[in-house]
C-alpha cells in the first residue's frame, strides 16, 4: 500500500477541467446553483445507476457495481469489479439490517445497522454518495468552481466543504470525515456526474462516477429482499458463526 501523500486528486482534477476550457455562463450552465442541485436531491424517491469508485491514496482500489436505491429505507449494490468484496457480491440494505452476499465463500452475512439513522433521513446508507453529498451540503460552505461542456453536455462543479469534517462522524455516524468534496452536476437533469470526495485530512479520495443514472424508476421492494441458493451460510457478527444456512433463517420485514 503507498502510504505516499500525493497532490489531492480533486485538485489535479479541477484543474483539468479549467485548463480543458470552462466556459462559464456561456455554457448555459449560468442557471446550476447550489440550491437548484440540492433541491433535486431532496425530491428524489428513488434511483439507480452504473457507478465505477475509485480509492487512491493511502487506499488504492476501483470497484464497478450497479446501484439500486428507494427511499427512504432501500438500497442494493450488486459488484461486477471488486477487488473486496469480490465480484458477483451483493450488498443490501433494508431498513435497520445489511446482507453481504458472498458467492465465493458461499456465505451471507446479516447485521444490524442501528447506528446509522438512515431511515429517518438522519444519516445516509454509505454508499449512498449522493444522498451523502445532499447531508453535509447543509452544513458546508458551497461554491461554484467551474463551468463547461463535455460531449455536448453542459455541467457545472460545485465545491462543498465542511466546516467542521469531525461533525461528519458525531452527528452523522459517517465511517468518514470528509473534508473537501467536488460535484459534477449535469445543467439539464442537476443529477450528479461524478462525485469525489477527500477524508482523512486530505491523505485520500474516492472519486464515484455515474452512468445511466435514472431517477424515480419504479423499483420493486422484491429488489431488496435477498434471494440466495440453498446451502448458503448465514453469519451473524460478532460471532461470525454459521448459525443456519439459508432458507432457514427469518429475515425482518
Amino acid at each position: 500500500m503507498d502510504k505516499k501523500n500525493p497532490t489531492p486528486l480533486f485538485l489535479l482534477l479541477l484543474g483539468i477541467l479549467l485548463i480543458a476550457g470552462c466556459t462559464g455562463t456561456n455554457s448555459g450552465t449560468e442557471n446550476i446553483t447550489a440550491e437548484k442541485f440540492l433541491s433535486h436531491a431532496q425530491a428524489v424517491r428513488s434511483y439507480s445507476a452504473d457507478v465505477t469508485r475509485t480509492f487512491s491514496g493511502e487506499k488504492n482500489g476501483t470497484d464497478v457495481f450497479r446501484i439500486q436505491v428507494k427511499y427512504p429505507d432501500r438500497l442494493r449494490m450488486d459488484f461486477q469489479q471488486s477487488d473486496d468484496p469480490g465480484p458477483g457480491t451483493m450488498q443490501i440494505f433494508r431498513k435497520n439490517t445489511s446482507y453481504l452476499y458472498r458467492p465465493a465463500d458461499n456465505q451471507v452475512i446479516v447485521m444490524p445497522t442501528d447506528d446509522q439513522d438512515w431511515v429517518n433521513g438522519d444519516s445516509w446508507a454509505e454508499p449512498d454518495y449522493w444522498r451523502m453529498t445532499w447531508k453535509i451540503a447543509r452544513d458546508a460552505e458551497i461554491s461554484l468552481q467551474a463551468c463547461g461542456t463535455e460531449e455536448g453536455k453542459s455541467y457545472c462543479i460545485l465545491r462543498i466543504r465542511p466546516q467542521n469534517p469531525q461533525d461528519l462522524i458525531d452527528r452523522y455516524q459517517s465511517s468518514y470525515a470528509y473534508s473537501d468534496i467536488l460535484v459534477r452536476v449535469d445543467a439539464a437533469t442537476m443529477n450528479p456526474m461524478k462525485i469525489q470526495a477527500s477524508y482523512d485530512n486530505d491523505r485520500n479520495t474516492v472519486l464515484i462516477s455515474y452512468r445511466n443514472l435514472t431517477v424515480d424508476p419504479d423499483l420493486s421492494d422484491d429488489l431488496f429482499a435477498p434471494v440466495l441458493p440453498p446451502g448458503v451460510a448465514v453469519i451473524t457478527p460478532p460471532t461470525h458463526e454459521a448459525v443456519v444456512t439459508y432458507p432457514g433463517v427469518e429475515y425482518p420485514k
